[in-house]
């Protein structure tokens, strides 16, 4: 009696396994995205946008996504994201049409600037399994784009090198834009040493940044120079540094130069 009993349980435990290894082996296929048609406009000209505060730009076009297979689609997710990352819009459609999901979006983004948005169509099966995406970039550029400002420039006239420590020298920027300080693309400056060569090391970023309004930041960076006893002492003398910033346009501001003198 006891060996039957075994025998039914070691059948029943066998008929389990089964059960689990066709439930394991059983996937349902992802839903490609393989082509898409975009009624939409490839770029939009934002000059008249970037004056309101905050720069708003309504956004609305259509599209139609076919997809292959069809069998198990649930919807698809339509992303909208700009150079940074951030997502300015997102949807689900879930309404099928043949193999294609035909749709419309209209929405405010809110501070824009010169750059891209990425458009992302991505279908999901009925078990939430994303497939391949297509994508779709929009060009924002500003048509009367006028150059960034630096205004002013935060630095010492003269500074005392040490014979062991290192020194440090702190270099801050201000910058204006019309278009907003989000429309700034970079900040850096290049240097021209004592004898008049320029600085191996130019351009030199500022990357750090505190927006003082919506027109205007703070950029920053910190220098090292070596002590006058290290194997590179920096020369002895009077450096100047040139301050420039570039927008999301490509356009390059006017020069800003200051003069530090080295010392020991």
């Amino acid at each position: 009696m006891k060996r039957s009993l075994f025998v039914v349980m070691l059948g029943m435990a066998v008929m389990s396994c089964q059960k689990s290894n066709d439930s394991l082996v059983t996937v349902a296929p992802p839903v490609n995205a393989v082509a898409l048609r975009f009624v939409g406009t490839d770029s939009i000209d934002i000059a008249n946008n970037l004056n309101a505060n905050p720069p708003s730009l309504i956004i609305a076009d259509s599209f139609a996504v076919t997809m292959d297979p069809i069998g198990n689609f649930s919807y698809l997710q339509v992303q909208i994201q700009n150079d940074s990352g951030n997502v300015l819009y997102q949807e689900s459609y879930s309404s099928l049409n043949a193999n294609s999901v035909v749709g419309s979006f209209s929405f405010t983004a809110t501070n824009v600037y010169v750059g891209n948005l990425i458009c992302t169509f991505t279908p999901y099966n009925n078990t939430g399994t994303p497939g391949n995406y297509i994508g779709k970039s929009i060009v924002l550029f500003n048509s009367a784009a006028n150059p960034p400002v630096v205004d002013s420039v935060s630095a010492p006239d003269s500074v005392r090198i040490d014979s062991t420590q290192t020194t440090l020298l702190y270099l801050f920027a201000y910058v204006h834009d019309v278009y907003g300080i989000s429309d700034v693309k970079s900040v850096y400056f290049n240097s021209t040493l004592p004898d008049g060569s320029p600085s191996k090391a130019n351009p030199i970023e500022m990357p750090g940044m505190v927006t003082i309004s919506r027109n205007v930041g703070q950029y920053s960076t910190t220098v090292q120079l070596p002590p006058l006893n290290s194997q590179a002492p920096p020369p002895l003398g009077t450096y100047t540094f040139t301050f420039y910033a570039v927008n999301r346009s490509g356009i390059l501001s006017s020069p800003l130069a200051h003069k530090i003198t080295v010392y020991r």
